[in-house]
C-alpha cells in the first residue's frame, strides 16, 4: 500500500475518514492525500447560456472559497497529530465523483477513505451519492467510514463477490490487507436461487477460492 486518497468536504464524517486512514497509514508506511472538491455553482449557468470562456478563477467568490479551503486544509496537514505521516492536499474545482476518479487514476491511489452519514443505514447513505459512485467504479478498494473509528487490530475481511474471473487487482489489495493484519478473509456470494442451485453456486465458489 503506498497511497490513500481521503476526498474532504470538512464535514465530521470526512473528519472521521481522515483519522482513520491516518491510523492505517502510519501502521502501513503509506502516504496520505487529502482531496477537495470545489464546486464553482455558475459552472453549469455558464453551460446553459452559452458561454464557452468561462473561467472560474475569475470568480471573487470562487477565489475566497479557494483561500479559505487552503487554510482549513493546511490546519489538517499541520496539525500535530499528522506529524508521524506524509500527508499532502490537493484542491480542484470541478465535479466531486470525476475530480476523485481522476485522481485515483493520476496518484496512483492503492485505497480510499471516505465518511458517510452515521445512522441512517448504508442503503440510505450511499445511493445517489458521491461515495455510492465512488465505490460503484473505483479503480481500488474504497472504505466508507460511518463514525470514529482506527483501521487497527482488524480479524475479519468480507468480499463481496460476484465469482468473476476478473478480479484479480481486487484480490491482491486484499490479500495484501489480510496479510498485514493477519485476517480472515470471507468470500461472500449473494444469488437468487429461482436461477441456478447451492450446489452450482458453491462449486463456482470453491474454483474462485482456489
Amino acid at each position: 500500500m503506498k497511497r490513500i486518497l481521503v476526498p474532504v468536504d470538512f464535514s465530521e464524517e470526512s473528519m472521521n475518514a481522515i483519522n482513520a486512514a491516518h491510523s492505517l497509514a502510519v501502521d502501513t508506511d503509506s502516504d496520505v492525500l487529502l482531496l477537495h472538491i470545489v464546486e464553482d455553482p455558475n459552472i453549469e449557468t455558464m453551460k446553459v447560456s452559452g458561454e464557452t470562456h468561462y473561467d472560474p478563477m475569475d470568480n471573487i467568490y470562487v477565489k475566497l472559497l479557494l483561500d479559505k479551503t487552503r487554510e482549513k486544509l493546511e490546519a489538517i496537514v499541520n496539525d500535530p497529530k499528522m506529524r508521524d505521516l506524509t500527508i499532502n492536499y490537493k484542491i480542484e474545482i470541478g465535479n466531486p465523483f470525476t475530480s476523485i476518479a481522476e485522481n485515483i487514476a493520476s496518484h496512483d491511489a492503492s485505497l480510499i477513505f471516505m465518511g458517510s452519514k452515521g445512522a441512517t443505514g448504508l442503503q440510505e447513505v450511499l445511493v445517489g451519492s458521491v461515495a455510492d459512485k465512488t465505490v460503484r467504479y473505483a479503480t481500488c478498494p474504497v472504505i466508507v467510514v460511518k463514525g470514529a473509528c482506527e483501521i487497527k487490530n482488524v480479524k475479519d475481511i468480507v468480499y463481496a463477490t460476484d465469482l468473476n474471473e476478473d478480479h484479480e487487482q481486487i484480490m491482491d489489495d486484499l490479500k495484501e490487507m489480510q496479510s498485514h493484519f493477519g485476517a480472515k478473509l470471507h468470500v461472500l456470494k449473494v444469488f437468487d436461487s429461482m436461477w441456478t442451485t447451492v450446489p452450482e453456486v458453491k462449486k463456482r465458489a470453491d474454483e474462485f477460492v482456489n
